[in-house]
């Protein structure tokens, strides 16, 4: 049987849309499992993170430089004349707040600390996965409207022999 320009274009067309549909498919069962299984999907190293408290503990060294940078500010805060800026007394309270920050958490805070943001991160990526689910039914969606119209196209052609 010959086949003609038109409908081979159809066919091309609607090969085309079949192998894109095929990749986002995968896509998309990746999305599923990412919001029924997030444990499972999330990276390494997040994961990682989330195992231990000594792998959740902040920083010691950022904490350590931010406690040397508090007492330059305290000892040039006293260093002055007595009066105080707005920007000296802004200052201080910044430090104040990095000084609560970099406090030593016991155990059990840095637990509820640590599944707290667990629970931050799971949510996160079940989000990450309804968004890329939604992306792929929307590829899907354009995908049927560009095939279907190919496809009958490719049928009158065949049908018509032109």
């Amino acid at each position: 049987m010959k086949k003609t320009i038109l409908e081979i274009y159809a066919l091309a067309v609607c090969f085309a849309a079949v192998v894109c549909a095929t990749v986002t498919l995968g896509f998309g069962l990746w999305s599923v499992l990412e919001i029924a299984m997030p444990e499972f999907t999330i990276n390494g190293y997040t994961y990682a993170r989330y195992q231990d408290n000594e792998s959740f503990r902040p920083n010691k060294r950022r904490c350590a430089d931010e406690d040397v940078a508090i007492a330059e500010a305290t000892a040039a805060t006293a260093a002055t004349d007595g009066a105080a800026t707005t920007a000296d007394l802004t200052a201080d309270a910044n430090a104040d707040k990095r000084a609560r920050d970099c406090r030593m958490l016991s155990d059990i805070e840095i637990t509820a600390e640590r599944e707290k943001a667990w629970g931050r991160e799971l949510r996160e990526e079940r989000r990450d996965g309804l968004q890329a689910l939604v992306r792929c039914l929307l590829i899907l969606l354009v995908n049927l409207l560009v095939f279907l119209p190919h496809w009958l196209l490719a049928k009158r052609a065949r049908a018509a022999g032109i």
